[in-house]
């Protein structure tokens, strides 16, 4: 007999979504650390000084000016360094790229864009572009110049458009009704104030971890200093909620995505202290503000811890 046809595999019934990851420390270092160039397409001012906030909202495009580049995977500050090779591919950080607004330099000069380099001679200072992916293709000595070993590369352009949360609520909405799409953005005030009671969410999100303030303190003052902070973490959730509420007319669920006390430093007097009753102690302190607050989904950063 034939063998039975195989069924597809039963996809995850995923039901949170958070978008972005601690976007407040994200965006000094990722395409919202650059100058803006212009906000999505949402009819909105930006406020004095939330520029990074404003484009985690709604989207935008951003400028970046002499910008090392990398390669596959590879954003180490020698990977925009030539190695004298052939048909060498260099990556942007942050595509898509604005067609167009690129402008690349080898050692500080400035090399010409062109749409294939099987056209150009072997000393031909030229490049190919690619905006959606921002990959750089340079030539072999026989089809354009290949940049001297050890020069540095930069690339100059604008960042986007790129997408914002309030495209992306609507997008995953539309492709599952019933998930929890949640903002990383939520303990920033003027994410509440920007989506006010116009653009919804479902959810805010909320880390917590507990860290003692001497690892070098006696045991005992170190298990009290830790104890406190389940307490304190329940009194900043609280009030979380409460700038939420005002802010969007209603109440809206936090979840907690990471909380618990990271792996290092340890106390000195107890480096196997994640091991201890006195962890379990304080993760169970912890769980005790996030039912008293009815949180609704609560999850540990580490397994392991």
């Amino acid at each position: 007999a034939p063998p039975a046809p195989q069924r597809p595999p039963t996809p995850y019934r995923l039901t949170y979504f958070e978008v972005g990851n601690e976007q407040q420390v994200a965006a000094e270092e990722a395409w919202r650390a650059g100058k803006l160039v212009a906000l999505g397409p949402h009819d909105v001012a930006c406020p004095r000084g939330q520029v990074p906030t404003c484009l985690y909202v709604f989207g935008g495009t951003t400028r970046f000016v002499h910008q090392h580049v990398g390669t596959f995977a590879n954003e180490l500050p020698w990977a925009s360094r030539s190695t004298g090779r052939p048909n060498q591919r260099f990556f942007a950080y942050y595509p898509p790229v604005v067609p167009g607004s690129e402008l690349v330099e080898v050692a500080g000069r400035r090399w010409q864009p062109v749409a294939d380099l099987h056209a150009v001679g072997r000393r031909a200072h030229v490049y190919t572009f690619t905006p959606s992916d921002g990959a750089i293709a340079f030539g072999n000595g026989v089809h354009g110049a290949i940049p001297p070993a050890g020069s540095r590369i930069t690339v100059s352009y604008d960042s986007g458009p790129h997408g914002g949360f309030v495209e992306y609520y609507a997008a995953m909405k539309q492709a599952d009704p019933s998930a929890h799409v949640c903002a990383s953005d939520g303990t920033n005030r003027a994410f509440l104030a920007l989506m006010g009671r116009r653009h919804p969410y479902d959810c805010l999100e909320f880390h917590a971890y507990a860290t003692a303030r001497d690892t070098g303190a006696p045991l005992g003052v170190y298990e009290r200093d830790l104890m406190a902070f389940p307490a304190r973490e329940g009194q900043a959730l609280a009030e979380l909620q409460r700038a939420a509420a005002r802010a969007s007319g209603r109440a809206v669920p936090v979840v907690v995505t990471e909380y618990g006390q990271p792996v290092a430093p340890m106390p000195v007097a107890d480096r196997h202290f994640l091991l201890s009753l006195d962890e379990g102690l304080l993760v169970a302190a912890q769980l005790r503000q996030w039912i008293l607050h009815d949180v609704p989904l609560a999850e540990k950063y580490l397994l392991v811890s």
